[in-house]
Order: structure tokens, then sequence, then C-alpha cells
């Protein structure tokens, strides 16, 4: 058992997270295929499996190894066959070109050594339409886990780099407390 990995999950069912309501917003259909980015304990990417059915797909990407184990686990145990977990280096994973309905990127904007150069690359594996949510801490905060260790890049930073990458805002939402929470499209 990851430890990690649990309190991932139980941070993102938390009370401030509010995971059902980021569903909604996602508006995910049946059939979809959905690149969860920086999966972390899988909590997320097992949303996207029941939303996508048996007709979807979910690429679960962590370059952490007992992330990947541990969604591993819950695949094996719930026997799952829409669930792919892929272990990355920091780059961008192998999921094929033109694949991807939604790209979900909760809290591992900040650690992206590159975002310009790393979401130009991922572009290829977007369907037209396809989509990039970012649901990213904000900068500073106060005194919590993620301003005392710099996880956080401010809203208007993503969109900046984002934007520099061939991206543009489609859809805002400010219901999250301690993080922005923006839907990206290719800019046409």
């Amino acid at each position: 058992m990851s430890t990690k990995a649990e309190l991932f999950n139980r941070k993102a069912v938390g009370v401030h997270s509010q995971p059902e309501r980021i569903m909604d917003s996602l508006k995910i259909k049946a059939g979809d295929t959905v690149l969860d980015l920086g999966a972390g304990g899988g909590y997320f990417s097992l949303k996207f499996s029941e939303a996508v059915g048996a007709g979807g797909m979910v690429y679960a990407a962590d370059s952490d190894a007992g992330m990947i184990d541990y969604i591993g686990t819950y695949i094996e145990t719930l026997q799952l066959k829409n669930i792919v977990t892929l272990k990355t280096k920091g780059g961008v994973p192998h999921v094929p070109k033109g694949s991807c309905d939604l790209v979900f990127v909760r809290n591992v904007f900040h650690h992206i050594a590159n975002p310009t150069l790393f979401f130009t690359a991922l572009s290829d594996k977007l369907k037209a339409g396809g989509r990039i949510a970012v649901v990213e801490y904000k900068k500073g905060g106060g005194l919590s886990f993620s301003a005392i260790f710099g996880h956080g890049t401010s809203a208007e930073q993503i969109v900046e780099l984002m934007a520099c990458a061939g991206y543009v805002p489609l859809e805002r939402f400010d219901y999250l407390k301690k993080q922005s929470f923006i839907i990206f499209e290719k800019a046409l």
C-alpha cells in the first residue's frame, strides 16, 4: 500500500476539492478518451473510467512508479478494462496521436519544467475539439503546504504559458477555494 497515494486520494475527495463538481464541469461523455496526467493515487482516473464507460479509455500517467503500481492494484481488483497505466519520465506520455478528448492536469502544472514546450508537444495527442483541463494550486495562499513548498502557479501565468503553446481558455471556474480551474482548447 502506498501511503502517499492514499493521501493524494483523500485530498482529492476533501471538502475543498469538490470532485463531483469538477466531474460535472468536465462534461465527459461515454466513449471519450481521457489522459489523466499526473494521476497520483488514481482517484480521478477511476472516476473517468466510470464516466467514459466500456467504449472509452483512460490513460493514467504518472512519473512515480509507486503511484502507477497503486492504480494497477485498483485496475486488477476491480477488473477494469478501460484504464491503462503509463509510467512517464516527465515527458509527454506515449498515447496515440489524435486520441484524447480530454487531458486532465490536476496539481501538476507547477511540476512541469517547461510548460510551453510540454503542451506544444502534447497538442498532437488531442482529437479535433479536444480539451486540456488545468486544476492548479493558486500561487501564495498564506500558510499551506502548497504555499510553503512553492506548489502553485497563478491562473494568469497558466493562461500566458498555455497561449505560448497554442491554447486559449474555453471555460474558467471559480468555485475551488485553493485552486484555479481552467479548460483550454487549441487556438484557431
